[in-house]
């Protein structure tokens, strides 16, 4: 039975003792966050009756759950009791099952972590001082589980049933650009493209009109993308696909576990990849001696055999998945969502592993290419031998391969630069940015 609390003040006091259950909190601290700067002359009084009142209702057997220390006062709670310290360990579970793939257990973890909100965090109790403050921090809390949550759901194909929460609410937090981009993903995946754009549309208005600033570089590069149909949009990963972020593990397909779950997997299947995207925890260039290379991928229970001049793919366990051969003497790589970019220096070519199709596509120019950039449109390559020009790779070819094409002569241009040319290259804020070299 729970117990009854009587006054305001009595409930203040417990929800501070709660926000740091096992641990001692001062007595100036309880004034603070009772009455803020302008406490009554008889506040630290007041504070001993509550305290006092509060052990009457929360004490049994004769048990006193409520210990006076050093002129504060410590609440003892079983760890499972609190729910604040249940939340952290079930997020902290599905954040876990999500960097292995397994984003149905993934959701449902962080429905269980929501589902421990039942109304606002201390039943809407307003303190004063830090506490506010912690109070807010549950509150930040509860909305990133909500948006991991729908993450999950979003890999998992649920894009019709999350668009009803989804626009309550941006409606509620406007200025969130990651519930923006989750709305404008699931809008496209439901066929909706021009709702996905007036979205989009719709966020830049709110954040010009009312903070005076544009919208962030991934929230473009996602509009972008559902302008140009970008095939990662179909993919598990979504926006971070877009966005040139690494998957921290696969995103399987979802079974379907009974009948109910069938028409949930037909709505699913349009956006699921022809193939798994796989993991790319880390991706590791080794070189040496090319004729020694061998194609060699992992098969079960067996870990690939290393070789040289080899592209490997390390899982977030560390475990090694593949081992691709690459040209002589592979120097630098650039990781895109649908492609890893390498430059072989001796062989005077640039390689390409392709994401989608998982083979290495191979053009020979240009010559002795070392600097490699890139993103999800083009790849951008430095020469050692002539460092003023900056060879442009186009990331969709001319061919047929699952969508994507392979490298294709046609596809390439040069940026000729003056001396002394360029000795790095970085793509970043929309632009290409060279390094020259000293005279």
């Amino acid at each position: 039975m729970l117990p009854t609390l009587g006054t305001l003040k009595e409930r203040l006091v417990l929800g501070v003792l709660l926000l740091h259950a096992n641990e001692f909190v001062s007595r100036e601290r309880l004034i603070d966050d009772l009455w803020g700067e302008a406490p009554p002359p008889t506040a630290r009084k007041a504070v001993n009756v509550y305290v006092s009142q509060l052990r009457k209702a929360l004490g049994q057997a004769g048990v006193d759950p409520i210990a006076t220390a050093s002129g504060g006062y410590r609440l003892h709670v079983e760890p499972d009791a609190v729910d604040a310290s249940r939340v952290q360990l079930l997020v902290a579970s599905a954040r876990e099952h999500v960097a292995q793939g397994e984003l149905q257990t993934a959701a449902e973890r962080f429905k269980e972590a929501l589902s421990l909100w039942r109304g606002p965090t201390l039943a809407g109790l307003q303190l004063e001082s830090r506490g506010r403050d912690e109070v807010a921090q549950l509150d930040e809390l509860r909305l990133t589980v909500l948006m991991d949550r729908i993450d999950c759901d979003l890999a998992l194909g649920r894009h019709e049933q999350a668009l009803g929460e989804l626009n309550v609410l941006v409606r509620e937090h406007p200025f969130r650009e990651r519930l923006r981009a989750q709305q404008m993903l699931a809008l496209y995946r439901a066929d909706r493209q021009a709702e996905a754009l007036e979205a989009y549309a719709e966020a830049r208005r709110t954040l010009v009109d009312d903070l005076g600033i544009e919208p962030s570089e991934a929230l473009q590069r996602l509009q972008q993308a559902i302008l140009r149909h970008d095939p990662s949009l179909e993919t598990p990963e979504g926006t971070a696909a877009v966005n040139g972020l690494v998957p921290s593990a696969a995103a399987p397909s979802p079974t379907p576990s009974a009948e109910a779950e069938v028409g949930e997997e037909r709505a699913s299947r349009r956006f699921r990849p022809r193939r798994r995207l796989l993991a790319l925890a880390g991706v590791v260039i080794l070189s040496g001696s090319a004729a020694a290379a061998a194609v060699l991928s992992g098969s079960a229970g067996a870990t690939p055999h290393v070789v040289p001049d080899s592209l490997v793919r390390i899982d977030p366990s560390g475990n090694i998945v593949s081992v691709i051969p690459l040209g002589a003497e592979p120097q630098q790589i650039a990781a895109t969502a649908t492609g890893i970019w390498i430059s072989n220096l001796t062989e005077n070519s640039v390689s390409r592993y392709d994401l989608r199709i998982h083979k290495v596509q191979t053009l020979g120019t240009p010559p002795e290419p070392f600097n490699v950039v890139a993103d999800a449109r083009n790849a951008w390559v430095s020469s050692l031998r002539s460092s003023r020009k900056i060879t442009r790779f186009a990331a969709f070819g001319t061919g047929d391969s699952s969508g994507w094409g392979a490298l294709d002569p046609s596809s390439t241009s040069t940026i000729n630069l003056p001396p002394p040319g360029a000795v790095s290259l970085a793509l970043g804020s929309g632009y290409l940015w060279a390094v020259a070299g000293p005279k």
